[in-house]
C-alpha cells in the first residue's frame, strides 16, 4: 500500500521530469519572446506546485 508521502514525492519527480522536458524542447526549437515566456510560466508554476507539494508532505517550508 503506498502512503501519502511517497506518492507526493512520486509527483515531485514528475513535475521535475516535465520542466526539463519543456527546458529541451525549448532549446531544441527556434527561440522567441513567445517560447522564452511561456517556458517561463511553465516553470514558475511548476516551481510553486513542488513547493506547495513538498510543505504539504514534510508539514514545513523546505
Amino acid at each position: 500500500m503506498i502512503d501519502i508521502a511517497s506518492l507526493g514525492r512520486e509527483i515531485l519527480l514528475g513535475l521535475e521530469l516535465l520542466v526539463g522536458t519543456d527546458i529541451m524542447s525549448t532549446v531544441t526549437t527556434p527561440l522567441t519572446f513567445t517560447s522564452l515566456g511561456s517556458l517561463a510560466a511553465i516553470v514558475v508554476i511548476r516551481t510553486f506546485l513542488s513547493f506547495s507539494l513538498e510543505t504539504e508532505i514534510e508539514g514545513c517550508w523546505p
